[in-house]
């Protein structure tokens, strides 16, 4: 975020945009802990977590520590708390350590609720209460675990107990990781990177026998290399010789690989991590210009042992083995018409070599009255590369042309996958890359309701805002999206497709995500005003993702070239209130300087209550500036409501600029631009991470 020397790198970018959218177990031992009053004892579990970190707060926002310490080998722990008394309810966080069953990070968790000695248990469970607990504060913490409950067939008790020990719970465990978005982080240690990306470039130039040659497609693109995580901080050296930084903040990890020449080339990939692995969006930085593109990657702690290899692929049958739904977009392209599709697919023996597949369907949507390309595979199956949890299967299908190769890849406990397109005959280069999202049908995930209106309010961070007046800026950034009525879908509530007439998208639904398409001639490729984008959906109403637009500045540059940030607030009646602290890192994605673009990112905390009129942001940039400010806080209203969208603004003192960040309101992804000062132009257009 640290202030640029202005220069015309992007000069023609100076346009802006358009941005419409028309329980116990283990060992009896326990660990450190800090205080002098009440204590309070636990098991930490996924499987049993050894040395996570478990701090002990007295409210709902986090604000109020009274006690922390660390799990022992088996996941216990006991902590002596600041206070004569626990409180009811009683608040515990965990972070980090190691699940001892699979050897790999175990997710962040929470805990709420009344404390009886022997029975506080901090599951993903637990976790998914606190949740939907957060959702609607007002109904209480008994309503939370009720519906938790209810949603996985089990009773509240079930819901509160051990997860290895309880055969009930444990199953319910695996509904919830079956949805992908419990994150985790990586603890300090050295890990094992699978890693593969594609980027714009690799558009009709990459050959398509290159990817899809020998027993396991796409093996030859898969890079192995170590990194090592101290105090968050990464470093390393890649297999082709790049030097590795970066940051692990939270949930979320931002990875830099530049390489010794003398003109530097910069790889930079940032993305949540679930299951010990990794997606998102990345970039390359060449010479001055920028290259988007998408990535996967898996992280192994060193530590590993042929025991907890065998049992983490037990859990990963537990977790994506049946029926899964998905939903796909363009996200890659070069001209040509990009398209959205949904379908299901059924998942089956899964082990350390792949999994087979039965059923898949899919359903590409062709225009706006319903008509779908619809195309099947009975069987076939898919299969790991080069001894990671990356999997990979192609198939082909008639398109009354050339047939049509797409190849699927993701990582095994990750629900964000990777698509690669070609047409096979007489052109043998990639066509598109896409993103796409698998979520088995019976998980646990916030969903569209069918025949309901719901509000929308969006916030759009792009590349033509770059040398623009901040306050101009401000005026186009964040708008009403108007409203979406959504019919009922096809296949129910969990994926299908609809239409929403007021603001003429396609939309392609699949658990929590949404591909939203709005394109007039579906057979051409975007013109202005037209794009595709996808968006995550969580609890509160919050969406987060990236879109593509059609049209051109000026004759040459493309627009879809350069992905914007976007972020949603959708609600069908009030928006929620937020209070609490939150793991923040943010990286620039374009800039009016490239220069130290390796640094140009930042990591911390942010501070936050939605009711009050300011926020506090302490970070440290990539470069080490330490930045501690208070910002604005205003919530952006939508004919007198609260949209659900709050905007964080202020200067970041020195030469760092002034700042403007849109949060929606529980949500993981905010956008941001970083300004000269308040009346000042824009220098950086970027997105931060914000979990707990």
């Amino acid at each position: 975020m640290r202030r640029k020397v202005l220069h015309s790198i992007l000069a023609f970018l100076v346009f802006g945009l358009f941005a419409t959218l028309s329980g116990c177990g283990g060992s009896s031992s326990s660990s450190s802990s800090s205080g002098t009053g009440a204590s309070i004892a636990g098991l930490v579990s996924d499987g049993y977590v050894s040395n996570a970190s478990v701090t002990v707060y007295s409210d709902a926002a986090m604000a109020t520590q009274i006690g922390s310490g660390s799990t022992d080998s088996s996941g216990n722990f006991s902590v002596t708390l600041t206070v004569a008394s626990v409180p009811d309810p009683v608040y515990v966080k965990t972070t980090g350590g190691i699940d001892m069953a699979t050897g790999l990070a175990a997710p962040t968790m929470f805990y709420a609720g009344s404390y009886n000695a022997g029975s506080l248990n901090v599951t993903p469970i637990t976790n998914q209460a606190f949740s939907e607990y957060q959702k609607d504060p007002s109904s209480g913490l008994d309503a939370a675990y009720a519906a938790i409950a209810a949603k996985l067939g089990i009773t509240t008790d079930n819901a509160k107990a051990d997860v290895v020990a309880n055969d009930s719970a444990k199953n319910a465990m695996y509904e919830v990781l079956s949805a992908g978005t419990t994150g985790t982080t990586l603890p300090d240690g050295n890990y094992e990177v699978k890693f593969i990306s594609f980027l714009q470039s690799d558009i009709e130039s990459l050959p398509i026998d290159s990817i899809t040659g020998g027993d396991n497609p796409l093996d030859g693109l898969v890079r192995t290399f170590n990194i090592s995580v101290s105090n968050g901080n990464l470093s390393g050296t890649s297999d082709t010789g790049e030097f590795i930084t970066g940051r692990v903040q939270g949930t979320t990890i931002i990875m830099n690989m530049v390489t010794g020449d003398e003109i530097p080339t910069l790889y930079r990939l940032a993305g949540e991590i679930t299951f010990g692995a990794a997606s998102g969006t990345c970039n390359q930085l060449m010479g001055g210009n920028i290259t988007n593109g998408l990535f996967l990657a898996t992280f192994t702690p060193a530590t590993i042992t042929e025991d907890q290899i065998t049992n983490l692929f037990t859990t990963l049958a537990n977790i994506q083995m049946g029926q899964h739904y998905f939903a796909t977009r363009d996200f890659l392209i070069n001209g040509v018409a990009p398209f959205t599709s949904y379908g299901w697919i059924t998942l089956s023996g899964l082990n350390a070599s792949g999994f087979d597949y039965t059923g898949f369907t899919n359903n590409t949507v062709m225009d706006n009255d319903n008509l779908f390309e619809t195309w099947s595979d009975v069987e076939d199956a898919a299969t790991f590369l080069s001894g990671s949890r990356i999997y990979a299967f192609a198939y082909e299908y008639d398109t009354g042309g050339d047939p049509e190769t797409i190849i699927v890849i993701g990582a095994a406990g990750n629900r964000k996958c990777l698509g690669v397109t070609t047409y096979s005959g007489s052109d043998y280069t990639v066509r598109s890359v896409v993103e796409v999202t698998l979520v088995r049908n019976t998980a646990i995930a916030p969903l569209i309701k069918s025949a309901t209106t719901y509000n929308i309010y969006v916030a759009v961070a792009h590349a033509g805002l770059l040398n623009q007046a901040r306050a101009d800026n401000l005026a186009g950034m964040v708008f009403s999206g108007g409203q979406m009525v959504t019919p009922e879908f096809d296949e129910g509530l969990n994926v299908g497709f609809a239409f929403n007439p007021v603001g003429g998208e396609n939309i392609v639904m699949a658990g929590s995500t949404l591909m939203i398409k709005k394109c007039e001639n579906f057979n051409g490729p975007l013109n202005a005003g037209e794009y595709v984008m996808g968006l995550e959906l969580y609890n509160s109403g919050a969406m987060s993702g990236t879109r593509v637009d059609g049209g051109t500045i000026g004759e040459l540059i493309q627009i879809s070239d350069y992905p914007s940030t976007n972020v949603v607030f959708m609600r069908e009646t009030a928006a929620p209130d937020f209070s609490g602290t939150l793991n923040f890192v943010s990286r620039t994605l374009y800039s009016l300087d490239y220069t130290n673009y390796a640094n140009n990112y930042a990591y911390g905390t942010i501070t936050l209550n939605t009711t009050g009129s300011s926020a506090t942001l302490s970070c440290t940039s990539g470069a080490g500036d330490a930045i501690s400010t208070t910002l604005t806080l205003e919530k952006v209203l939508d004919g007198g409501n609260f949209s659900g969208i709050v905007h964080l603004y202020g200067s970041l003192g020195g030469d760092n600029g002034y700042i403007d960040i849109y949060w929606p309101v529980g949500g993981k992804k905010a956008t941001y631009v970083s300004s000269e000062s308040a009346t000042g132009i824009t220098f950086d257009v970027g997105e931060a991470y914000l979990t707990f």
